[in-house]
């Protein structure tokens, strides 16, 4: 091998892509291309390290028993929310010794009546007084006891003794200290599983990388076959195409991959916010997991830089020299594929059972590949459609004499690939938009909904759980602590089998306020005629109505009491104030929340899981946008040119405005129509489960505003091909 010719072949491939036709364009596609492929990986990488971090930081905290040892740490979980709606984990210990165990991140034990807290609750629950609600905060959580940077996490050690029958006690914490046992993670029970961010970011990101790429990798093809024609003819073996390819491509390939880690580099050394989701990225985690980076971004690099030299060979026919333009077998067996993939994604989920008792996994993924196949195979499936009209519309303008017509139409009958390519971003990005809020509406209802339902009940009850048990004494001083002109209930459930009684317990007092007459002691009550946070309260069932002189030494000898604290006028500040009241007199605190709370604890992990949805759909919106704008951009500058010579027979440029309205405005009008129509049927069963956030309001303005795009397109096309044509003259080639 003559490593000089090659590296003189690699440095021709250079100059010629420098000055080709469309150069500038390409080597800022395969820029683009290269920088948005390498950070996908590199997040998909990255997703696996962050993942993996967190088991390993949640293992080593994770409590240890014994039964064969004395124990030393008495540890009992709890649970509280922010307004938000977003729970998280208050664990109260009790070191029995000064020799008691403490998990990762912690240094020593605080005092009775002392808080150690995550900086992330400290910052996030500062407008909440969360600094003072569980004693005096005297430090921080490391972040080795943290499964993440942006955990929410206290350590509480009461001032009263644990009120509990059966404490946990601790012997140590990890796998080396004895038998682990369940505690409470409630940021990590509530993640979903690494699988779906990967293929979140498969099916969003991956694909409009790849197909930036393959836009940026054809770019101004028609000029290098002809290129690579000649030197074939001047007898260049398959390597010295490659040479040349790899030339080409080297210098914009190289600066795209290395943009694409000094991108990231900065998570090397700091906790980075990511925007949207406000999620902290562990820069220790990636930093251990900077050789799996490391190799990714060269396979990237090499990956990119083989496909550049593979995908790009010149198409020639079997007898002749002359580049063929003829149907690509790709896009023709794409567009047979587009229905069957369309097929699966609207039915194949339901071969496994309704959404709600189909095996999930397989219900899923059985949607994303007809999901994501669909999306691939749209555009062309478009193509196809457009080259059918294309020929079509040559034969119009043939026998009406115009040649606009005809010159479009047969360009847009043969080359049906570049067609796919211009169309591909719109119909991508349509997709991806219309999955994004589909998948958001279906995530977020359930929180969406409760937030709803307390805003429309207001503050002015509240349910009160103690944690552990509470005496008489606690409950009545809680009571007597409630702002001026308070009242409370006692609720109570019994569950016998499938029937739940409901107890609704008070002074004569007190259940005259909420409407209810003290002859109904030992009855039940309509629950419509209960005033409506109350009728949240009670499930909407009918409950049991107890007269009591004593209702906190009924809530003390009660297993599972709630109370219900009514409080006149009562705002949102208020929340706050009540738990503060309740982790000052119950010894484990007490859970606080509106009647309706339930919906929005459960459903916030989902809203908040949603985020990353629209983060990464906005995202690869911009990406498929910017693979439309690079093919549009290096399609115009060809037909602009191709189409000069049409000055020579027309005279004038009116001929350049028409040939622009066909071969622009129809494929993407095409595209407008088709990717919202496809793209919401596809998105439908999403959709339906959901917000319903696709509405038809919606579609239509998803068309119109690509029609516009096509419109102002189309004028900027013409302008180019205008341009061109006044710079052509004829040659004698």
């Amino acid at each position: 091998m003559n490593a000089r010719l090659y590296r003189r072949l690699m440095s021709l491939g250079y100059q010629a892509g420098r000055r080709s036709e469309a150069g500038n364009i390409r080597f800022v596609a395969l820029l683009s291309a290269s920088l948005v492929l390498t950070i996908t990986v590199l997040s998909m990488v990255s997703i696996n390290a962050l993942y993996t971090g967190k088991d390993i930081r949640t293992v080593e905290r994770t409590t240890a028993v014994d039964e064969n040892t004395p124990a030393q740490l008495l540890w009992a979980p709890t649970f509280d929310s922010l307004s938000t709606g977003r729970q998280f984990g208050v664990i109260f210990v009790d070191p029995l010794s000064p020799e008691a165990p403490v998990p990762p991140g912690v240094a020593s034990w605080p005092d009775p009546g002392e808080v150690l807290m995550s900086p992330a609750l400290l910052e996030e629950g500062d407008a909440e007084g969360i600094a003072h609600r569980y004693g005096t905060v005297v430090g921080t959580i490391g972040p080795d006891g943290l499964a993440d940077p942006g955990e929410k996490l206290a350590y509480v050690h009461p001032l009263q003794d644990f009120n509990i029958d059966d404490p946990l006690r601790v012997v140590g914490f990890g796998p080396d200290a004895g038998e682990l046992h369940y505690s409470i993670d409630l940021g990590v029970d509530n993640d979903r599983p690494e699988w779906s961010f990967q293929a979140l970011i498969a099916g969003l990101l991956l694909i409009p990388s790849l197909a930036l790429l393959a836009v940026a990798i054809r770019t101004a093809s028609h000029h290098r076959d002809h290129r690579s024609t000649l030197i074939a003819a001047l007898g260049a073996r398959q390597r010295d195409h490659v040479a040349l390819r790899v030339g080409e491509c080297l210098t914009p390939v190289t600066i795209g991959v290395v943009l694409a880690a000094l991108a990231v580099l900065p998570a090397f050394f700091y906790d980075v916010t990511l925007p949207v989701t406000d999620y902290l990225i562990s820069s220790h985690d990636l930093r251990g997991a900077w050789p799996q980076l490391t190799v990714a971004v060269l396979l990237t690099w090499t990956t990119i830089i083989a496909a550049a030299a593979w995908f790009d060979r010149t198409r020639q026919t079997k007898t002749g020299t002359r580049p063929r333009a003829s149907r690509s077998r790709l896009t023709l067996f794409l567009a047979w594929l587009f229905p069957v993939m369309l097929l699966i994604a609207v039915r194949g989920p339901h071969l496994f059972g309704a959404a709600g008792d189909a095996p999930r996994p397989a219900y899923i993924l059985t949607y994303w590949v007809g999901a994501i196949g669909t999306a691939v195979t749209c555009p062309a499936a478009i193509a196809i459609l457009v080259a059918l009209t294309g020929r079509a519309l040559a034969q119009r303008g043939r026998r009406r004499r115009n040649p606009g017509q005809l010159v479009a139409g047969r360009r847009l009958a043969v080359f049906p690939g570049p067609t796919a390519r211009v169309v591909g971003g719109i119909t991508i990005g349509l997709f991806v938009l219309l999955q994004a809020l589909a998948w958001q509406g279906a995530f977020a209802a359930q929180a969406n909904r409760a937030e709803k339902l307390i805003d429309d009940i207001g503050y002015g009850t509240l349910l009160v759980t103690p944690h552990g048990d509470v005496d008489a004494a606690a409950v009545a001083r809680f009571g007597a602590e409630l702002p001026a002109r308070s009242q409370f209930l006692v609720l109570s459930r019994e569950y016998d089998t499938d029937e739940v009684t409901t107890t609704l317990s008070g002074t004569c007092t007190t259940l005259a306020a909420i409407g209810v007459n003290c002859g109904a002691d030992g009855g039940n009550v309509d629950p419509v005629s209960l005033p409506p946070a109350l009728q949240v309260a009670v499930y909407g069932v009918s409950p049991q109505i107890l007269v009591t002189s004593d209702p906190a030494a009924l809530a003390a000898a009660t297993e599972d009491a709630t109370i219900v604290a009514i409080v006149p006028n009562g705002e949102k500040s208020l929340l706050s104030t009540v738990k503060d009241s309740a982790y000052r007199i119950f010894p484990l605190g007490a859970q606080v929340d509106p009647p309706g709370a339930s919906g929005l604890l459960g459903g916030t992990p989902n809203r908040d899981q949603a985020l990353w949805t629209v983060l990464i759909g906005v995202t690869a919106v911009a990406v498929a946008a910017l693979a439309a704008a690079f093919a549009g951009a290096a399609e115009y500058l060809r037909h602009g040119r191709a189409a000069a010579p049409l000055i020579a027979l027309t005279g004038d440029f009116r001929v350049f405005k028409g040939h622009a309205v066909w071969s622009v405005f129809l494929p993407v009008a095409l595209a407008a129509a088709a990717g919202t129509a496809v793209g919401a049927l596809v998105a439908k069963p999403v959709d339906d489960v959901g917000s319903q956030l696709i509405t038809m309001t919606l579609l239509v303005s998803c068309i119109v505003a690509v029609t516009v795009l096509g419109a102002v397109v189309t004028a900027a096309a013409a302008v180019i091909t205008i341009r061109e044509a006044k710079k052509w003259v004829p040659h004698g080639d």
